[in-house]
């Protein structure tokens, strides 16, 4: 049975390069890797449905990436049959994090939210063998080209702020972080990947 790997992290945190470096890196090893994300082209089937959202649908968008995932499972499962790992660049912290946003304003007891979104999402939820969240303090972003700008986009986009510290306090409490990992976020794309390998040659015993 192959391994399932998890790579969370806020936009820009350089998540998905991360993800296809990591699946590159296991594939010289030798290694079979499947590359997969979320949300899928499954959920693009909806996006009739989410071009009419507003922002106070938030419970029909959090059941429309819970479908998407329960789809996607199958694929994630059927995968883990035929290779050594299976890499997700996004999966339940995510919806998490963002869906969270505003389903968190709704619960005026912290503990109760984060009890009531982690039931929600483990029916949907596979438990991962290793998930890497890149703690990216948004301080910079990269660019198309590879190259970094400085900017302090918490400051530009207080939603983005309240993701990460979503994440950061589901991350506390342990919730969907199976043999959880943090790497740092801010260096560059060689140094993320040096720091994921080492935990993944380290956890998984490979030579």
């Amino acid at each position: 049975m192959g391994k399932f790997i998890v790579i969370e992290g806020i936009d820009r945190s350089g998540k998905s390069t991360l993800a296809r470096n990591i699946a590159i890196d296991l594939q010289n090893r030798g290694k079979s890797v499947f590359l997969t994300h979320e949300p899928t082209s499954y959920f693009d089937s909806g996006l009739d449905i989410l071009s009419k959202l507003k922002r106070e649908d938030y419970m029909i968008l959090l059941a429309m990436f819970i479908r998407d995932r329960i789809e996607h499972n199958k694929y994630i499962l059927k995968s883990m049959t035929e290779y050594d790992f299976v890499i997700c660049d996004r999966y339940s912290l995510s919806s998490l994090a963002y869906q969270g946003v505003f389903l968190k304003e709704h619960f005026k007891d912290q503990d109760q939210f984060y009890k009531w979104i982690e039931n929600v999402l483990s029916i949907s939820h596979i438990e991962s063998d290793l998930t890497i969240f890149i703690d990216f303090n948004g301080k910079s972003f990269r660019q198309g080209n590879g190259e970094k700008r400085e900017l302090e986009i918490f400051e530009e986009n207080e939603y983005l702020k309240n993701v990460y510290n979503i994440y950061t306090e589901a991350i506390k409490r342990g919730i969907f972080f199976n043999q959880g990992r943090i790497i740092g976020g801010n260096g560059s794309k060689e140094e993320m990947l040096n720091e994921a390998i080492k935990e993944i040659l380290q956890i998984f015993h490979i030579q």
